[in-house]
């Protein structure tokens, strides 16, 4: 079973990942705890391979939950000679806690749909689930797939680890809120984030609070306000000098907390980012916010100028100054 790769080579990596160091992971998967929140898992790592990998939509996937169409797109770029390309690249995920009779018989309905779509040949099929197959498992599926004569693999929990443990802003995307450790892992020194959420009056909306994806509620250009609480354990002030915003790959989508002084947030910082194209914006905080030894400071951050018809991924980083940054989670967002 050989890993499968896309001609043109496998999309960037993320500039913001750099940021953080590579994770040694022991994460659960079941923790994603939905279906469809595990096929969007599965699919945010597999663009990292194959950027123009999709998703397909309920009733129609046909066996298709991710799909690379390399027939139709090689057949078209091919017209003025030659036959069409390499067959599709499938991924079918299934969402079980274990690899039993009822998910044999889920995977083989899933085969027999693909087979019935039989006009666009396939040649690469992936099977990812949240846990690992075992060896008789694996047997089982080698005697259903190579008859029909794709390669194919498994993406099981191992391998989703080794895939995810290169793409530290995943992690913190789809495991934030539940992967206790990340606050250790987004402290500098002695400061770190102590709370993040959407701010409930602006025009974006975040479908699953366990996850951090944020998109418009069909507004045209709105803002995008987070509402943060950072906290200083040590024993000296520290000054917030200024925010850096990232925005990577992007790719187009036609289509009662301690202390008074925390109930309210005092300042709102706005950071225009160019209608999302990609690159780094910053802006000097003015005035400097300080957050006192042993104690916390709430703010918002306004993202402006957030344009339409796009997707992609956004960092979001404070600047205390002295080269210190202390990088926010990776965060998605769909205007």
């Amino acid at each position: 079973m050989n890993e499968p790769s896309e001609k043109g080579g496998g999309a960037d990596v993320p500039s913001g990942s750099a940021l953080l160091p590579p994770l040694d992971l022991d994460l659960d998967l079941l923790l994603l705890e939905t279906h469809q929140r595990f096929e969007t898992f599965c699919l945010r790592l597999a663009k990292r391979e194959f950027p123009r990998v999709m998703a397909i939509a309920g009733a129609w996937d046909r066996g298709r939950d991710l799909a690379l169409y390399t027939y139709l797109h090689d057949y078209m770029a091919s017209k003025e000679g030659g036959g069409p390309g390499d067959g599709d690249v499938i991924w079918q995920c299934k969402f079980v806690r274990r690899l039993d009779s009822t998910a044999k018989k889920s995977i083989l309905e899933s085969i027999a749909a693909v087979e019935d779509h039989h006009y666009v040949p396939v040649t690469r099929w992936i099977l990812c689930v949240p846990v690992d197959p075992t060896e008789p498992f694996m047997q089982w599926l080698r005697e259903q797939v190579e008859p029909r004569g794709w390669q194919w693999e498994v993406w099981g929990r191992r391998t989703l680890l080794e895939k995810l443990s290169a793409h530290s802003d995943l992690v913190e995307t789809f495991f934030y809120p539940v992967y206790e450790q990340l606050r250790r892992h987004f402290a500098i020194e002695k400061l770190e984030l102590f709370s993040l959420r959407l701010d409930d009056e602006c025009a974006w909306r975040q479908r699953d609070p366990n996850v951090l994806a944020f998109s418009t509620k069909g507004d045209h250009d709105p803002d995008l306000v987070f509402d943060l609480i950072v906290e200083n354990s040590d024993t000296m002030d520290a000054v917030l000098m200024g925010i850096q915003v990232q925005v990577v790959e992007r790719e187009s989508d036609p289509h009662g907390l301690p202390g008074q002084g925390l109930l309210f947030s005092q300042i709102t910082y706005c950071v225009p980012i160019n209608h999302g194209q990609a690159g780094q914006y910053r802006v000097q905080c003015e005035p400097p916010l300080v957050v006192r030894a042993g104690s916390k400071e709430r703010f918002k951050i306004r993202l402006a100028d957030t344009g339409y018809a796009w997707m992609g991924t956004v960092r979001i980083l404070l600047d205390y100054g002295k080269g210190r940054l202390l990088p926010l989670p990776m965060m998605r967002l769909y205007t």
